[in-house]
Parts: structure tokens; sequence; C-alpha cells
């Protein structure tokens, strides 16, 4: 080995023991509180530190850093996450009756666009059959060489 790969083997290892001793990779959370700072002190150190070691933490604070938290617009007011979780139990459960009512719903009032599918395949083939039928033989054999 070289001394560039020697070194870069040496980096590499003393990066994942600190990543190792440092535990897991700061959240999603921790890294948006980072960029708009509001860690409180004591737990901000920790994860400057993650963030240095993890270097996707790091590729996401760059990330995060490109979309400045903007203000809501005058007149719109903030949603929470219960109103969030309520509302998307909402949509399952009206996804979930519409797909029972469809299940439910007799066969003959369901789309037919199948049967039509079917059909207009059906009439393709018969008609390029029957083409072929009416022509013959696309080419005659080739003779028999002596």
């Amino acid at each position: 080995m070289d001394d560039e790969t020697t070194l870069r083997t040496a980096a590499e290892a003393t990066m994942a023991a600190r990543r190792d001793a440092l535990g897991e990779a700061p959240s999603p959370e921790e890294l948006i509180a980072l960029r708009d700072g509001s860690l409180p002190p004591e737990g901000r150190g920790l994860v400057e530190e993650k963030v240095a070691a993890f270097p996707e933490a790091a590729a996401t604070l760059l990330d995060l850093a490109r979309f400045p938290d903007v203000p809501a617009a005058p007149g719109v007011r903030e949603v929470g996450d219960d109103e969030i979780a309520r509302d998307w139990q909402r949509l399952r459960a009206r996804m979930t009756r519409e797909r029972r009512a469809e299940d439910a719903a007799p066969a003959a009032s369901r789309p037919r666009w199948r049967s039509a599918a079917l059909l207009a395949a059906g009439l393709f083939v018969g008609v390029i059959g029957g083409v072929l039928v009416a022509r013959g033989p696309l080419a005659p054999p080739p003779a028999p060489t002596p």
C-alpha cells in the first residue's frame, strides 16, 4: 500500500470509530433545529459532532440550508399534527367505503371498457387473419436446387 491509501484507510477507520462512539446519526428534527438555531446549547455540540461524523447528515443539512423556513402567508392558519392525522383517517375511511361500494355494485353497473377492449382485440385479430388467408401464401416456396 502506498502512503495515500494508508492515510485514507486510517482516516476511514477513525471516522468509523467516532461514529460508533456517537451512536446514531442526528434525526431530521435535530438537523432542522440546528439549521433554525433552536437547539438548546447543551444539545447543540453533540448534534454538530454527529454532523461532522456522518457524511449523509452533513449532506442533509446542506440540503436544508437551501430551503429557508418561509413564514405562512397572512391569513393562513397553522395546521397541527392532530388535525393532519384526523383528516388522513377520514380520507382513508372514505376510500375504504368507496372501494366497498364499488365491489358491492352489480356487474352490470361496472364500466365495460374491458369487454370493449376484448371485442376490439378479437375484431383486429379476425380482420388480420382474414386478410392473410385471402392473400394466400406470401411467397412461393424456393425451388429445389439440383
